[in-house]
């Protein structure tokens, strides 16, 4: 990782991770930065972007989160703490990025694509199309589709069942590409799943 983003990194890790989601920050980077070289995107948008696209959920109440993330949470009470996290996330990602002295011509879009990767609007240039895609990939990782089955206290099946449900929906993914990725991530746990019960 390039120094000025291994400093973003730094800068943004107590703020990672804060849904009882360890590794989502991490995993979300990586599929980023797997996305970006497949479109040959603005690395200098997607990275920072993917740093801090959850950063906002810092300072929140850790017990209203782990009931959002169960589902428990009434739609309109879950889009609210959304809403906030990504309008915080962006204010972090600006006040971090000035300090480190960014390009200032890149932290406009990167503070835009924070402040909707989780809206079901249109996505505006393609490194906003990766920044949800990898955010949604993270379900799909070995440690994201672990971690959903356990919080949600649902069988490994019926979680299954309910991304590739997803898979089918428009717009669910932003590319064909990330779509592909995650068809591909399925199929392992699939197999994982049939590994243990045999």
């Amino acid at each position: 990782m390039e120094l000025i983003y291994k400093k973003m990194w730094d800068q943004a890790e107590e703020k990672q991770d804060l849904r009882d989601d360890k590794g989502h920050a991490k995993t979300v980077l990586e599929f980023a930065q797997m996305l970006s070289e497949i479109f040959n995107a603005n690395k200098k948008i997607v990275i920072p972007a993917a740093i801090f696209h959850d950063t906002g959920y810092f300072g929140m109440d850790k017990g209203v989160l782990s009931e959002m993330m169960a589902g428990k949470l009434p739609e309109e009470a879950s889009k609210q703490i959304k809403k906030e996290h990504m309008q915080k996330g962006g204010e972090i990602a600006k006040e971090i990025l000035l300090e480190l002295n960014y390009d200032p011509s890149l932290i406009k879009e990167i503070v835009r694509i924070i402040e909707n990767h989780d809206l079901d609007n249109e996505c505006m240039s393609i490194e906003e199309k990766i920044v949800r895609d990898a955010d949604k990939l993270w379900r799909f990782s070995k440690r994201g589709f672990d971690l959903d089955v356990k919080r949600r206290n649902w069988p490994a099946e019926k979680w299954y069942s309910y991304l590739k449900g997803n898979l089918d929906k428009p717009g669910y993914f932003q590319t064909k590409e990330a779509r592909g990725i995650a068809q591909n991530e399925l199929e392992k746990r699939r197999k994982e799943e049939i590994e243990s019960i045999s």
